[in-house]
């Protein structure tokens, strides 16, 4: 499965899930939640930035303290 959790307090759940900061939830398969505090659920969504979530397929939050919600949508800033 490879997945991993690395942070501290950190969780990962799915298939090739990467928890990597402190505080982070990454919930799917190939989903990556990799700063402080950071989000990510679905199918390969990523929140890189501290605070970040992300919720959806493909959906992409690289803005500090941005949400993004819905299948593909970003948050870059």
């Amino acid at each position: 499965m490879n997945t991993s959790a690395t942070g501290n307090y950190s969780t990962a759940l799915g298939y090739y899930a990467e928890a990597e900061g402190d505080n982070t939830v990454a919930i799917g398969a190939f989903s990556l939640a990799s700063a402080i505090n950071a989000t990510a659920l679905g199918h390969n969504a990523s929140a890189t930035k501290t605070e970040s979530t992300a919720v959806g397929q493909d959906a992409r939050a690289t803005g500090e303290r941005s949400t993004v919600l819905g299948q593909g949508a970003q948050a870059t800033g």
